[in-house]
């Protein structure tokens, strides 16, 4: 599939007049738990022209293509991301940490990789990790007797991140496998998650599973106590004079 994929961001380029700074897989693909049939989840950030930025009549800063062929590519301008990055978006920050990389120009994702070491903010990407894993417990999980086997994995990966964060005090890696080479995980939810790795992988994206009451048990335990020390974390976000200056590095512009 790379090769398609490398083609159409060159085709993206064409069409669209931008140049791409960095493309990599995100999702499940990435996460380390995809299915036969998962989407390919190209995510890439790029930049345009300097006169287009200076333009009364600026275009939209995200790109969209419709997704066709499980392919499905989304992509952020050069100064939407620093913005999320500024306020260290977790999403952003899995994108730049991603095991699959298609294309890398220049240095600014390496520079923003070490940035985001010392100017993350834990209460920010915890948030952001609790708000992911409740989102799935709630919907998807307690109120149902059949359950995805992706809803299970997505909400275990949140609290992974979880505790990642809190042990570590760094963003957590991108592929879950890395994730888990980093914690001190209770080994029978490890255990749990292994088992429905390997059901996804023999299954498709809706393959269905019994609901595990000891299992929602012990997530929604994890959840509560991260509920109440989440919103004491430390916060941060990152001064723009950093990010301005990497700005005009990369559009080549000197003052």
């Amino acid at each position: 599939m790379k090769p398609n994929i490398m083609n159409q961001l060159i085709q993206i380029e064409e069409e669209q007049r931008v140049e791409i700074l960095y493309a990599a897989e995100s999702g499940s693909r990435a996460w380390g738990f995809a299915s036969a049939n998962s989407d390919y989840d190209v995510r890439f950030i790029y930049k345009r022209n300097v006169s287009t930025y200076l333009s009364l009549d600026p275009p939209r800063d995200v790109i969209e293509i419709p997704i066709h062929q499980d392919l499905d590519f989304h992509g952020w301008d050069l100064f939407k991301a620093l913005r999320l990055f500024q306020s260290s978006n977790a999403t952003l920050l899995e994108w730049l940490s991603s095991p699959t990389i298609y294309k890398e120009e220049g240095g600014i994702a390496e520079q923003l990789r070490k940035c985001a070491i010392d100017h993350f903010s834990i209460r920010r990407t915890s948030f952001h990790y609790l708000n992911l894993a409740k989102r799935y417990d709630f919907r998807q999980v307690n109120q149902k007797e059949r359950v995805k086997i992706k809803a299970y994995l997505y909400l275990l990966r949140a609290l992974f991140c979880l505790n990642w964060i809190e042990q570590n005090q760094s963003p957590p890696p991108t592929l879950v496998w890395s994730l888990l080479d980093g914690i001190r995980v209770d080994p029978w939810i490890l255990n749990k998650f292994h088992q429905l790795v390997d059901l996804k992988k023999e299954s498709d994206e809706l393959g269905l599973i019994d609901m595990n009451m000891e299992l929602n048990a012990l997530i929604q335990k994890e959840l509560t106590r991260y509920e109440g020390q989440i919103p004491s974390l430390p916060d941060r976000k990152l001064e723009s004079t950093l990010l301005n200056q990497l700005i005009l590095e990369e559009l080549h512009i000197k003052i």
